[in-house]
């Protein structure tokens, strides 16, 4: 991965693991031996690649987005993507007080994903 002081630059790929929902992928890092977990079954399981996106512009507040806008938390310690989710404000509900005051305090940064499926 492309780092700068923890900061991922747009374009950067993570290849992943997801299952492809009804609407939208979930359970990325869904590893085959716990796919039953989360009542899905190892074939559903698929291999995609995360892109970061190169408009990083965070929605508006209290304004509906009715396509799928991936994010997802960039743990600076763990080095890792968590927490992704196909709108912004299912990400931001996951920080007690906002994605904002948590990046304020340096441990993280939510990214805009672009989610591809891998041929």
């Amino acid at each position: 991965m492309k780092r700068d002081n923890n900061i991922i630059l747009p374009g950067t790929i993570i290849e992943q693991t997801a299952v492809k929902g009804d609407l939208c992928y979930e359970h990325f890092g869904i590893h085959p031996m716990t796919a039953s977990v989360y009542g899905h079954k190892k074939e559903e399981i698929v291999k995609i690649k995360m892109i970061v996106s190169k408009n990083q512009e965070k929605p508006i507040e209290h304004t509906p987005i009715l396509d799928v806008d991936y994010w997802g938390w960039y743990d600076f310690q763990t080095k890792k993507f968590s927490l992704i989710y196909g709108q912004y404000f299912l990400l931001n509900m996951c920080f007690p007080y906002g994605i904002t005051s948590t990046e304020e305090t340096n441990q993280g940064k939510a990214y805009r994903l672009e989610i591809k499926i891998e041929n």
